[in-house]
């Protein structure tokens, strides 16, 4: 797998395969010794995930959780609850069941308490 085509693939389609390639990319990103221009592509490419997430919060939200879920906590998580962030508003839009278990994950990570 290549993080290279990560933008390709539609934030609903994403799977654990793409959640590894999207560590891959992170950790290429944030290496001692990135060449700029693989710190460039990765941003390009963070960025059309995001343009993509700016479409559909739901979307967004759906795809944090699937980072959440597939992920080692890290880069990768701090990057889903940037979305998270950016998309809360459409927290109640979510399915029930995305809901539980987003808000599982954050209790988990940030320890938050019922502040939902």
């Amino acid at each position: 797998g290549n993080f290279l085509t990560l933008d390709a693939v539609p934030i609903d389609k994403w799977t654990a395969a793409e959640v590894k390639l999207l560590e891959r990319a992170l950790a290429a990103k944030t290496s001692t010794t990135p060449e700029a221009s693989i710190r460039n592509i990765v941003d390009d490419i963070l960025s059309q995930i995001q343009a993509q997430c700016s479409y559909s919060g739901v979307g967004a939200l759906r795809l944090a959780l699937c980072v959440l879920q597939h992920g080692r906590f890290g880069p990768s998580t701090l990057w889903a609850l940037e979305l998270i962030e950016d998309a809360r508003n459409d927290f109640w839009l979510l399915q029930e069941e995305h809901q539980i278990a987003l808000h599982d994950h954050l209790q988990t990570i940030l320890g938050y308490g019922d502040q939902w």
